[in-house]
């Protein structure tokens, strides 16, 4: 049996969809919103530039501190905390802050939010990271088949 590679393009592949319950972040949700993040299955652009996210780490790091002289250093520090870079930021929390802001649908993140969310509540950053890459792990689905194409009005009357 061949692979169709044909059909296999024409899919219409999105990316798989879930949620997580947090309910140790309700304090922070509308009371009306259920605490639940919204997170989407990753693409494998995304997965490499999350994989990158420790050589950036250390890159932006030494961009920082040469932009910023050693009399500076507090001013230097808040730059790297506000873009999410320091010295003792571990490779995965590297790449899940990666993972994090790829993966979520709603509420977005960016850094600083990835930053504190991973600094206050880890268990739930690696929780909702966890379920980012398992629902990678599953692969994107395959959408509905594209209609032929548009269907004209009959001249029979």
């Amino acid at each position: 049996m061949a692979f169709d590679a044909e059909r296999f393009m024409e899919a219409g592949w999105k990316r798989r969809v879930g949620t997580v319950k947090v309910p140790d972040l309700a304090s922070w949700f509308h009371k009306k919103d259920d605490p639940v993040w919204h997170v989407q299955s990753l693409e494998g652009g995304e997965i490499a530039r999350a994989r990158e996210a420790e050589r950036r780490n250390k890159t932006l790091k030494s961009v920082i501190d040469g932009l910023v002289s050693k009399n500076e250093e507090k001013k230097a520090t808040a730059i790297r905390q506000i873009v999410g870079v320091s010295d003792d930021i571990p490779e995965d929390i590297a790449y899940r802050t990666e993972i994090l802001r790829f993966g979520s649908v709603t509420p977005p993140v960016d850094y600083p939010l990835a930053a504190m969310l991973h600094r206050s509540k880890p268990i739930v950053f690696f929780e909702i990271t966890n379920e980012i890459i398992r629902l990678t792990g599953l692969g994107h689905e395959p959408g509905k088949a594209k209609a032929s194409g548009k269907t004209t009005k009959s001249d029979q009357d």
